[in-house]
């Protein structure tokens, strides 16, 4: 089992939200799909960025993911496969919070109307 001891240490403490997003929501991020991840699975992800070396590792690994990487290796390997992953997670996230921005600002300014 390849485990980049990097990554696995570094995402440690977001391993429990790993396992709460599925290979689903990776066909969510793929089409650009913000308010299926949530907002909540779209920050833990937006946490995840790796290193350079490090991605280059993940991104040109060729064994079968399931017996050769680390669960959360194999994740952020598909992750990579997404293009513009990461540029993508940071628009959806806009998108995401956008509606309750908008919702807080109404109410303030309801607020000061009276």
């Amino acid at each position: 089992m390849l485990c980049l001891n990097t990554i696995w240490v570094r995402f440690a403490l977001l391993i429990p939200a790993v396992w709460e997003l599925t290979w689903f929501n990776l066909c969510l991020l793929d089409i650009g799909n913000a308010h299926g991840l949530g907002v909540e699975a779209l920050r833990m992800l937006m946490q995840m960025v790796l290193t350079n070396e490090e991605e280059l590792k993940l991104k040109y690994f060729k064994d079968d993911l399931s017996t050769k990487l680390c669960p959360v290796e194999a994740f952020l390997k598909a992750v990579l496969d997404v293009p513009f992953a990461f540029k993508r997670m940071d628009a959806m996230l806009y998108v995401a919070n956008f509606y309750l921005e908008v919702n807080q600002l109404r109410m303030s300014y309801a607020t000061l109307e009276v």
